[in-house]
């Protein structure tokens, strides 16, 4: 259950909602989080990253974490002041301050595809943050369908994931940034009659 707020507290929250979204937008642009998906040795992953660093311009300051069957590799520019907390197979946790801006969280994400292991994940993910009132973004693979519209074909939707995937937003005052484009992230990439397309990358923001 939702610890139960004033509404002056929630409308301060509303009010210092757009610089978080800023914060959260701008370091889109000078933070990349790649999963790099393949089959090789983790040392030819760890090329794989200095390289790709090579062809964006981006000055060497990464973190990768790969294994046989993938990982997640973060890269970040000068003008970003990062410090990395935790990391795993799933998340790479940091705290994040832009050109001397305040600081917040930014935790980068590819939560686990598996059933038995998502609820799992989401619950370790919330015992990040004690502090409800702390500024947090969150970015990445959710591997969460959270309504009907953000899925095509295949599967039915799974109203249970949904569900417990959107209490952990109001749980955390997490909001998700709405985003241009195609309305979905992930495809089979299948011909037409066998295609299925999904929504499942997202970047969600406290709304302090």
């Amino acid at each position: 259950m939702l610890d139960t707020h004033s509404s002056q507290n929630d409308s301060h929250r509303a009010g210092n909602s757009v610089h978080v979204f800023k914060s959260c937008w701008r370091s889109a642009q000078v933070l990349r989080s790649v999963r790099a998906r393949r089959k090789s040795p983790p040392s030819l992953g760890s090329c794989f990253c200095f390289l790709l660093s090579g062809i964006l311009g981006i000055p060497k300051k990464v973190i990768w974490i790969v294994r046989i069957a993938g990982g997640l590799a973060l890269w970040w520019t000068n003008e970003v002041k990062l410090s990395v907390l935790l990391h795993d197979k799933n998340l790479i946790d940091t705290v994040i301050s832009i050109n001397g801006e305040d600081e917040w969280f930014g935790t980068f994400i590819y939560a686990p595809p598996y059933e038995k292991e998502k609820q799992e994940f989401w619950e370790r993910l919330g015992t990040l943050r004690n502090d409800v009132n702390a500024k947090w973004c969150i970015m990445g693979d959710t591997n969460i369908v959270a309504s009907p519209n953000e899925k095509y074909s295949g599967s039915p939707f799974d109203h249970n994931n949904a569900k417990w995937f959107h209490e952990f937003l109001e749980r955390y005052y997490l909001r998700e940034i709405q985003s241009k484009g195609g309305s979905y992230t992930w495809s089979n990439q299948r011909s037409e009659e066998d295609e299925i397309c999904e929504k499942l990358d997202r970047v969600l923001s406290s709304l302090e």
